[in-house]
């Protein structure tokens, strides 16, 4: 990718807020029907995700990543888009979704797929790595792929793909190339410009680049100009008006609006 077309597209992936609702409505699921278990993975990573995905949950235990519909609608705008800027509200499960999606490429759509995971602290980073490594182990036998590499930074399998997490863009080497980027919490990330300079040399025209991030922070690309993808507080099931209040009695309504409504 040349400098000008990847600035270009980092000063605007330039789309008005998608519709969530709308789009949700319209989307037809492909037919998985006379499908194998595997051939239904390869075909979509929702299905993926909700049947052979599995998380810890704080009280209920080792659960399938069974997706909310705007996390749905997420995972087709990460099919849709090769480069994509997400501004969400707090605790949406953006992480979790990101990796879940990175797993389905390395296994069901690419061999030698190198994706680079980039967390905002070390605590995040070895968050990061702990959701990857716990789902892979549960996996089911027939959709694991042998491991090369399993340390703190990098899982290896053997049709050639890499997970990489890391905890600062100051690690971040350009001396590979890269098929994925996510930066989560990219608001919070220091040295954000630099790094994404540095990313020209290490992304093809068919790599794909994600900033996700909740509006708070340091950075001033989290504007509205360049917002490709927007999830508010009330894309969220579980959150409704009373929520909302016993936040805003909490946080306040300035703060509440950065942090849930993101602007």
């Amino acid at each position: 990718m040349n400098r000008r077309n990847f600035l270009k597209m980092l000063g605007i992936s330039a789309m008005s807020m998608p519709l969530l609702a709308k789009a949700v409505l319209n989307h037809q699921s492909p037919s998985l029907n006379g499908l194998s278990e595997w051939e239904k993975c390869a075909k979509s990573p929702s299905y993926f995700i909700k049947n052979y995905f599995e998380i810890k949950s704080a009280t209920k235990g080792t659960v399938n990543f069974d997706l909310y519909t705007f996390q749905e609608y997420q995972l087709r705008m990460f099919e849709k888009h090769n480069h994509l800027v997400t501004v969400k509200a707090r605790q949406m499960g953006m992480t979790t979704l990101s990796v879940a999606y990175a797993m389905w490429t390395m296994i069901f759509k690419n061999q030698n797929m190198n994706v680079l995971f980039v967390c905002h602290s070390t605590e995040a980073k070895n968050h990061t790595m702990n959701i990857f490594r716990f789902a892979y182990d549960n996996l089911p036998e027939e959709f694991k792929i042998g491991l090369l590499t399993n340390n703190h930074y990098k899982i290896e399998i053997e049709n050639g793909s890499k997970f990489h997490a890391v905890s600062s863009l100051l690690t971040c080497g350009c001396s590979e190339c890269y098929n994925m980027v996510i930066v989560d919490e990219a608001g919070f990330c220091n040295n954000l410009k630099e790094f994404l300079l540095s990313m020209t040399y290490c992304l093809s025209e068919n790599s794909k680049l994600y900033l996700i991030s909740s509006r708070g922070g340091h950075n001033d690309w989290l504007t509205p100009p360049v917002r490709r993808n927007y999830l508010p507080w009330s894309c969220h099931p579980e959150r409704d008006a009373a929520w909302k209040e016993r936040m805003v009695a909490i946080l306040g309504k300035k703060q509440f609006d950065i942090e849930y409504n993101c602007v």
